[in-house]
């Protein structure tokens, strides 16, 4: 049962100016002023209940062992926030049911070990909302004006069977796996109503049908295969290979919100919804990583090399054709980079600790818009990728109490995929104290911790958000990190 209130994003100039906005939020009183009273705190928030049961069901077959694990989540509740584009307080009811299952079956032969299953999951109604009324504000309370959206969404299914063979021997380790991905995005049939503030069932009834806002259900296939190698050089150096193809869920609630929004817009420029939902993709990757494990008596170091290829990533893109912001499956990037992280211990009572990665995450072709505007981004940096990541730090131990000093650093990275707006680096540095005691007090473990981040206060901008939210704008986001914060915790454990 969650209820929170949301912070408010900057824009990039205020994000550029963190002397002045760095605790800038929403307005913790009302005015009176429905200008200033669309930013107030209450008027951003979410409540949501959502109950999740599942079990798991195993039985010896054949020699090898079955697991059937079935799964149930279920969401309700509502998100209210303000809309600057249309300037209401919109409310979406956060309403969803999901229904899974995995199967499984294990076996071990004399040369390997096999598993074979099939996951299905289906995905009822959001994104994107299935209702949303918008509310003007008078007197600072929120008065019903319209139905924002009203739509009658199908469901969304995955099916995906799989096959993963395993052999190891005393130095070798394989895993090679497939899996097969089909995924469907529900057919969505958008209405028009004139209904007050009435349930969604009510609304429906007196409903009309727009004929502008009726897409098809689009299905994606796609095979995932990954292998896996290890060999142990000497019982001191482990070496690795890996890959993988992964894949992404295309965003189409803000799509649908957007031209739903702006739906005179687009259609002066010739586009339909169709033309938009047609050109949606599931993105997927191509990961390799090659590296090693090097241990001696009281140190470790793993360096990894990597590369991925992304086609079809789904970024915001700015339209000039009409003059919007709004989500495109048309990017190609690629990343490489290295990683490496050591371990060193002085004295059984001091460790030293620290992990460096620097990495590329470039696209590699410039973008064509839906409205035919081409975009030169080859080259250019991905939205918050930073090339730089650095942390190092040590624990001191002493008779059961600890001392944990770390810095971590994170590289400039941009909001955008024009990379225009630039956001710099920043350092932060935490302490971490405590006290662990085994066995004490009818206790297994006894554990008190304090924790001390960001220790010198550093304004930093820490999230950067291209607008998933379907009553948003679309357009880049920018959240300050947390000042200076101390924690306190105590575990037991039985």
């Amino acid at each position: 049962d969650i209820e929170r209130n949301d912070y408010r994003g900057l824009t990039y100039a205020q994000a550029s100016d963190l002397s002045t906005y760095n605790d800038f939020d929403f307005n913790t009183q009302l005015t009176g002023s429905a200008a200033n009273d669309k930013y107030y705190y209450d008027f951003n928030k979410q409540h949501f209940k959502e109950n999740l049961i599942q079990a798991n069901i195993q039985a010896r077959l054949l020699d090898g062992l079955l697991s059937i694990k079935p799964y149930h989540i279920d969401t309700d509740g509502y998100r209210l926030g303000y809309n600057s584009s249309s300037n209401v307080v919109n409310k979406i009811d956060m309403e969803q049911e999901q229904n899974g299952v995995v199967l499984r079956y294990d076996k071990s032969f004399a040369w390997l070990d096999a598993a074979i299953g099939y996951w299905y999951q289906k995905i009822d109604t959001i994104p994107p909302p299935a209702g949303q009324k918008s509310y003007t504000i008078s007197n600072g309370h929120l008065v019903f004006s319209s139905w924002g959206m009203l739509n009658d969404i199908g469901s969304r299914e995955f099916k995906s069977p799989f096959l993963t063979l395993k052999k190891e021997t005393d130095d070798w380790k394989v895993q090679a796996g497939v899996r097969y991905l089909e995924m469907k995005l529900p057919s969505i049939q958008g209405y028009t109503t004139t209904a007050g503030d009435v349930s969604y069932d009510e609304a429906m009834a007196s409903a009309t049908i727009d004929p502008d806002l009726h897409v098809d259900a689009i299905t994606f296939k796609k095979v995932l295969p990954s292998l896996n190698l290890s060999y142990k050089l000497s019982p001191d150096v482990l070496l690795n290979a890996n890959y993988a193809k992964g894949y992404a869920n295309p965003w189409n609630g803000p799509l649908f919100s957007i031209y739903k929004s702006k739906k005179s817009v687009f259609q002066s420029a010739g586009i339909t919804l169709q033309d938009i939902w047609d050109k949606l993709k599931l993105e997927t990757s191509d990961t390799y990583d090659i590296g090693m494990k090097i241990k001696g008596e009281n140190w470790r170091v793993e360096p990894t090399l990597y590369y991925s290829k992304y086609v079809n990533k789904q970024v915001t893109v700015y339209d000039p054709v009409v003059n919007l912001n709004y989500y495109q499956s048309n990017a190609q990037a690629e990343g490489k980079g290295v990683e490496l992280s050591a371990y060193y211990e002085p004295t059984p009572d001091w460790e030293l600790f620290s992990a460096l990665s620097y990495n590329t995450l470039n696209f590699t072709q410039n973008l064509v818009t839906t409205g035919g505007a081409l975009l030169e981004v080859d080259g250019n940096q991905v939205p918050d990728a930073p090339k730089w990541l650095f942390k190092v730090g040590s624990t001191f131990k002493y008779d059961g109490f600890f001392l944990t000093p770390a810095l971590k650093y994170v590289d400039s990275r941009y909001g955008d995929i024009l990379n225009t707006q630039r956001i710099p680096s920043y350092t932060t540095m935490d302490i971490e104290c405590g006290y662990v005691r085994r066995n004490v007090a009818g206790f297994k473990e006894i554990a008190a911790t304090l924790s001390l981040q960001n220790l010198f206060d550093r304004q930093y901008i820490a999230i950067i958000k291209n607008d998933l939210d379907d009553s948003g704008t679309n357009s880049a986001s920018y959240y300050p990190g947390a000042p200076f914060t101390a924690m306190a915790s105590l575990a037991l454990k039985f």
